[in-house]
């Protein structure tokens, strides 16, 4: 553009030179050149300045968009600041409130472990007395046990010995009787004595009941029989309820000097006549021979069963539900447990 206008100038300044030297018709083109490089400088003017007011419009409206849009940030901004300014002041009071609710909760904590730790203290030192109680309480129930065993022992002593002195009665008695009337005293197998003579007869029992007499002077013999056949007599005795021979039959086979189980077996049913005779003191005695010389055997459990049975016979239950208790302790897997806990179950 000012290389334009420069060229124009310097063509003005040679046109009288240039006059001079060219024709009319010469300087008519120029003028008119002139001319329409006037009216091309004039349009360009006119573009110029519209281009640059319309570019000038167009930046003062851009510029009022962007002030606005300045004012609207600005507005933004300004709120943000004024909701930052609240939080901050709403996490100043939330961090307060937190640090206080952090030691309150702190100090609770505390409180409650030492009230824990006081707790788990006054359980133990609880557990340790209840421990020391249930010792005694054990070794007080051993001793009841013990003592009520040693009791029950002396009865059965006692009765043993009341039998003996008994026996030994009935014998003098019918010795003194046999010689006064000049017979014979036959003992039977069921323990009945009879006394045959030849003008009468007088008949007596070992437990002081009569029959009657016989009519013909007879001697008995007992041949020596042999250990199976003592065995299988008493069996057979036993099973036709008659427990007083049969205890006599297990008796001579536990002297026969036969070992092994049938020995264990005779000396157990030997408590079992005892027991069917209602003679529960010396059931008991009997029962502690096979509880106390065979442990391990079989007949064990079954025979410390029939002695709480005994005892039970005996009114003494407290005795007896400690011995079903003890046979619960050592022989829980057998079958006489169950029924242990059958009948203490009963007793409670």
């Amino acid at each position: 553009m000012k290389k334009r206008i420069f060229t124009i100038v310097v063509i003005l300044a040679t046109a009288p030179l240039l006059l001079q030297c060219a024709s009319q018709k010469e300087v008519q083109s120029l003028n008119y050149q002139l001319r329409v490089v006037n009216k091309k400088l004039e349009d360009m003017k006119r573009e110029t300045v519209s281009e640059m007011q319309q570019r000038q419009a167009a930046s003062a409206s851009e510029i009022d968009s962007l002030e606005q849009e300045i004012l609207v940030l600005q507005g933004k901004i300004d709120e943000l600041s004024h909701f930052n300014r609240q939080l901050r002041e709403h996490n100043k009071e939330l961090d307060v409130n937190f640090q206080q609710y952090s030691a309150s909760l702190q100090e609770r904590i505390q409180k409650e472990r030492e009230e824990l730790e006081k707790r788990d203290q006054q359980k133990s030192a609880r557990l340790v007395e209840l421990e020391q109680k249930l010792q005694e309480q054990k070794r007080t129930l051993q001793a009841i046990q013990e003592a009520r065993i040693r009791e029950a022992k002396r009865k059965a002593e006692l009765a043993a010995q009341e039998a003996e002195k008994a026996r030994k009665r009935a014998e003098a008695s019918n010795k003194a009787l046999a010689s006064r009337s000049g017979g014979v005293i036959n003992i039977k197998a069921d323990q009945n004595k009879v006394i045959v003579n030849s003008a009468n007869a007088v008949a007596a029992t070992s437990t002081a009941k009569t029959k009657p007499a016989a009519t013909k002077t007879t001697i008995a013999s007992t041949p020596k029989d042999s250990p199976s056949s003592l065995y299988s007599s008493a069996e057979k005795a036993y099973a036709n309820g008659k427990y007083a021979e049969a205890y006599k039959l297990y008796q001579q086979f536990t002297s026969s000097g036969k070992n092994g189980d049938q020995l264990v077996n005779a000396e157990f049913m030997q408590g079992e006549c005892l027991y069917q005779q209602g003679k529960y003191d010396q059931a008991i005695l009997q029962y502690q021979k096979i509880i106390s010389n065979y442990p391990k055997h079989n007949r064990a459990a079954s025979a410390l069963l029939k002695q709480g049975m005994s005892f039970e016979q005996l009114s003494d239950f407290e005795t007896a539900k400690i011995i079903y208790k003890k046979i619960n302790t050592s022989y829980s897997s057998s079958a006489e447990a169950a029924t242990a806990r059958e009948r203490q179950a009963k007793l409670n």
